[in-house]
């Protein structure tokens, strides 16, 4: 707790002279006692490790046993074509994922390459991992901070340490400040912290902390404690392949036992339950689904978002909370000076800054010359942010003119107000701005139509009311004021009958377009909170701006969150977070999480970064983020639009939708073949369907019209449904009833058509059911893209790609039917015109069902969803 002791005795206590600083020896010593400067990196994951990870996925191990047995029984066709499927799965997952861990290593990026010390009583510049606790460290305008500094000495130091805090406003450092008690990072105004930058001034201060002992490096400890979980998607599939494991296990040992007491050949029984095992897994859904997600990161890439990982796309369509930082996310982390209120009681909007430019011209000239900033090459302004905010304004009504400064008082926490004074022409002006009730109290008159009137205790009370009316608007709130001197007095009695001239407001302004996407968030079933480091006042004012419900909400700071707990907050009412700390945000987070949440948090800061990592889903900004809030993100907005986000929701929705959908089709047609072989095997019929005719339904005809199924357009009502529950998954209790109900659907009617076809041949019966199932397979295609259509037929060839698919596999059918290829390689029977169309036909019981299901919707105006 450095900054609740005077700087005499943290020198005392660090052993070191401000003006000698420590020995070479003395720091060679601690340097070895206590390790460099540096925050240890973590090694990036190789390709390779990335690549065996992708094998340990529960679905792929079960594949891989299927491939192996194939292999052992001299089916050297099936293994090969299982094994590709698997590698192409494995190789795309690990290529998405190469470089996603590199959160620790890009903190370098906050750390100065040299500093400049005192040691041995000279300046030194030594490398920043060096520098050692006791070092005297000396820093300017426009460096960052190498490490935890106690402040011994100031000038007019302000420090921009938004990334740590969240706040987008310098902080004024003061040397001699002292605390009483437990203070925040951004109240402890005698401490400097490692990555955070010097806006203007200088300062000498000894360092009290370094490399995982400062602020920057809890954060880097945090970072490395937090665990990776899987995503929604990830554990959805994971719990999916495990259920249709042990049902396929216990179906296949069924019909391997009744095929065996059936007096059925042990060995063909066998290899039909492996073949049956591999048609009840859906091997092409890994494959199918990580070309979805990859396909859906392209489209989130044309619209300004990069996806570090495959499964976070989907997994922020099923976001039901949104934690957004304020600064930098919903605001444009700038101040910008917005109105003008002058002592006749006119507030002027900047927007009339320009025809109003008679009235404020004093009031804005003086504001000018008690601010402090420099000129860039490009013409912009650098130095604290209200100062660049009052000369961007200035210099676009008036000529920008330099007078000669004569002295200053700084701006200290202490006097809340800065005074300077310059030569103009035979006088001496005094231009001040600062707190309302500083100002105020100081001030014997007040400027109105050129004349200076006597300002009484009631026209104070007055001006008073006045600012507190704007502070209510979230506005920051600066009072200016003036004196003229003929001669040059001592400073003691500068600051004393002063002419009041007025009020400033400054809001950092909200981001284009944020207002509408919080909304539409809303009407989605996402619930956006705002957490943030800044003042409850200013968040209050940016929520109220963004339409969000401040009057009936709860709010929470910081400090309520140390008194009364998480536990204890009414969670389903909370609005805003207000005035909290790195690790307050990781817990808001993760209590979120253990409600059954799916989170969504945003920032842009090194402050945000452990949050990221806990969210389920982190969202970092491309432009204003901070490497190491990108590195701890799932996704990153180009653009660093909140809008994007809504954008990705809706993205993440679709591919979810069609990831069911695609799901819904591979399993009602790989359990239609296991009904129609388990049920052949039951009767004591021949088996409908060889192994190789297994494989080519799964691997061939499956797979193009699935594909095609997973890049359907959105449906209608996407964004106006209620993000779907956690423990839902994929598949819910509905589905798989009408999963069950459509596989056995497609089963009978090959069934049908086995049982038709043994009056020839066992041959042409099994060619007869073989097609059957084919076609059956390719028209539930269509039926399910067509059952979130309003209009069966005006919209039959609304998804081209499902068309092509359908039309591609039904040729390649026909291919393997009647050509002497097909023929031979499948040893079927030939079918004649008659018999195709009596196999069509019976193939058409999934367009008939979703028929009678619209006719189902139109007579009890009930909707029949998938």
């Amino acid at each position: 707790m450095w900054y609740k002791i005077s700087k005499e005795e943290v020198l005392m206590r660090l052993e070191v002279s401000l003006d000698t600083g420590l020995s070479e020896e003395e720091a060679r010593k601690r340097l070895e006692q206590y390790g460099k400067n540096t925050i240890p990196e973590k090694p990036p994951e190789t390709f390779i490790g990335i690549l065996l990870r992708q094998f340990k996925e529960f679905l792929t191990i079960v594949l891989l046993i299927a491939t192996f047995i194939s292999f052992v029984l001299g089916e050297t066709k099936d293994a090969i074509a299982i094994l590709i499927i698997v590698l192409i799965n494995a190789f795309l997952g690990a290529f998405q994922e190469f470089k996603a861990e590199q959160t620790l290593a890009s903190l370098k990026s906050y750390i100065t390459p040299k500093v400049k010390v005192i040691r041995d009583g000279k300046i030194k510049e030594i490398n920043i991992e060096d520098l050692v606790t006791g070092d005297i460290v000396l820093v300017e305008e426009g460096e960052k901070i190498p490490a935890d500094i106690r402040w011994i000495e100031t000038s007019n130091l302000q420090v921009d340490e938004s990334i740590l805090t969240g706040e987008s406003v310098a902080v004024t450092k003061n040397a001699d400040f002292i605390a009483d008690n437990d203070m925040t990072l951004g109240d402890q105004l005698n401490m400097g912290f490692k990555g955070t930058t010097v806006v203007s001034g200088k300062g000498k201060g000894v360092v009290v902390g370094t490399g995982l002992n400062t602020a920057l490096g809890n954060i880097a400890r945090m970072l490395s404690e937090i665990e990776e979980e899987k995503t929604p998607l990830q554990k959805e599939l994971e719990k999916l392949g495990k259920q249709l494991t042990y049902v396929i296990l216990a179906i296949i040992f069924l019909v391997f036992i009744i095929g065996v007491i059936q007096g059925r050949n042990a060995f063909e029984m066998f290899f039909t339950s492996v073949s049956l095992a591999v048609a009840a897994i859906p091997e092409g859904l890994p494959t199918v689904i990580t070309i979805l997600l990859a396909l859906g990161v392209q489209e989130m890439a044309r619209n300004k978002a990069i996806v570090r990982r495959l499964s976070a796309v989907e997994a922020l369509g099923a976001t039901s909370v949104i934690c957004t930082d304020k600064t930098g996310t919903l605001t444009e982390n700038k101040m910008d000076l917005v109105s003008a209120l002058l002592p006749d009681g006119k507030i002027i909007k900047k927007e009339d800054f320009e025809k109003e430019k008679d009235y404020i011209k004093e009031l804005l000239f003086t504001a000018v010359l008690a601010s402090d900033v420099k000129k860039k090459d490009d013409g912009s302004f650098i130095g604290d942010p209200l100062d660049v905010a009052i000369y961007n304004h200035y210099s676009k009504l008036y000529p920008l003119n330099y007078y000669e400064k004569v002295d200053e008082i700084p701006f200290n926490s202490q006097r809340k107000r800065v005074s300077v004074i310059y030569r103009l022409d035979n006088l001496y002006f005094l231009a001040i701005k600062g707190a309302g009730e500083e100002i105020l109290r100081r001030s014997k008159f007040y400027y109105l139509n050129s004349k200076e009137i006597e300002l009484t205790e009631e026209k104070k009370k007055e001006f008073l009311e006045a600012q507190d009316e704007l502070a209510k608007q979230g506005l920051r709130v600066l009072a200016v004021a003036k004196r003229t001197f003929k001669d040059l007095i001592d400073k003691d009695n500068w600051e004393k009958d002063l002419v009041f001239l007025g009020f400033l407001g400054f809001m950092d302004p909200l981001r284009e377009g944020i207002k509408e996407a919080i909304e539409e968030c809303k009407r989605a079933g996402i619930r956006p909170i705002i957490v943030t480091g800044d003042y409850l006042l200013t968040a209050k004012k940016i929520a109220q701006d963004l339409g969000m419900d401040v009057e009936n909400g709860l709010y929470y700071t910081g400090e309520d969150i140390n008194k009364v707990g998480l536990d204890n907050i009414s969670w389903d009412n909370v609005v805003i977070f207000s005035r909290v700390l790195p690790d307050h945000k990781m817990d808001i987070v993760k209590k979120l999480k253990e409600r059954g949440e799916i989170v969504a948090m945003t920032g842009d800061g090194v402050n945000d970064a452990p949050a990221l990592k806990m969210a389920d889903i982190g969202v970092s900004m491309g432009l204003r983020g901070t490497d190491v809030a990108r590195g701890a993100s799932d996704l990153v907005l180009l653009d660093d639009s909140f809008a994007t986000i809504v954008k990705a929701v809706k993205e993440g929705r679709r591919i979810f939708d069609n990831i069911r959908k695609v799901t819904y089709y591979l399993l009602s047609c790989n359990l239609s073949e296991i009904f129609v072989v388990s049920t052949s095997i039951f009767l004591g019929l021949p088996l409908p369907l060889t192994p190789l005719e297994l494989l080519w339904i799964n691997l061939i005809t499956d797979g193009f019209p699935a594909l095609a199924l997973g890049i359907e357009s959105y449906e209608k009502d996407i964004m106006m449904r209620k993000p779907r529950r956690i423990e839902e998954g994929i598949i819910n209790k509905e589905l798989w009833r009408k999963i069950i109900i459509d596989g056995i659907f497609m089963g009978i009617s090959s069934l049908i058509l086995f049982n038709i076809g043994l009056a020839k041949s066992v041959n042409f019966a099994r060619t007869m059911a073989f097609s059957g199932l084919v076609f059956s397979q390719i028209f539930q295609a269509s039926s399910i893209s067509l059952r979130g259509r309003e209009k069966i037929f005006g919209e039959l060839f609304s998804n081209k790609y499902l068309s092509l698919a359908i039309i591609f596999s039904i040729i390649i059918q026909l291919l393997v039917l009647y050509t002497p290829w097909g023929i031979g390689f499948f040893n079927m029977g030939v079918l004649d015109l008659k018999d195709l169309v009596l196999v069509i036909l019976l193939s058409l019981l999934p367009i008939y069902k979703l028929i009678g299901e619209k006719i189902y919707e139109k007579i009890f105006k009930r909707t029949v969803n998938l």
